[in-house]
């Protein structure tokens, strides 16, 4: 009989894989403004979302939740929170709040959303769902940012 092993173990050798990504996609070394999201819905379809951005300097600029109200699936969550987040950015920027003028870091834990955002799935089935994607994406080129977009696996959002 093998040995079983551990999930912490099986996360350690997928996040050492190299994944293949498109080249917009790929982190390069440098300083980079972190934007965070997440989001979620129950079981009764009320959604939640949550960000956090941090400067190029790694200090915590905002963290946010918000109550999106009910009817929402948790990938309507999630897209709607890393669209918030961008947003948020947007608008500190706007201000000239200083050291988020560098490339930007959007990581997120589900990994339909991050591979809409790649390119690497066409299109939802679902309107509400693929009209937020299409919101991030217009937001990314209005704004002209440098932007790779990273899925962090959820053992590993804490």
């Amino acid at each position: 009989m093998e040995d079983d092993e551990g999930l912490d173990a099986q996360l350690l050798r997928q996040l050492e894989t190299p994944a293949r990504l498109p080249k917009w996609g790929v982190f390069k070394k440098g300083r980079f403004v972190h934007a965070a999201f997440d989001g979620g819905a129950s079981k009764e379809g009320i959604g939640t979302a949550g960000y956090v951005i941090a400067d190029a300097t790694g200090q915590e600029v905002v963290r946010r939740g918000v109550a999106l109200g009910p009817a929402l699936t948790n990938n309507e969550a999630e897209s709607t929170a890393a669209l918030l987040a961008l947003e948020h950015l947007a608008r500190l920027q706007d201000q000239g709040y200083p050291h988020l003028d560098e490339p930007i870091r959007l990581l997120g834990d589900l990994q339909l959303v991050i591979r809409f955002l790649l390119r690497l799935f066409r299109r939802s089935t679902k309107p509400s769902l693929y009209l937020r994607v299409e919101q991030i994406k217009a937001l990314v080129q209005k704004r002209g940012w440098v932007l790779a977009y990273r899925h962090v696996p959820r053992m590993l959002n804490t």
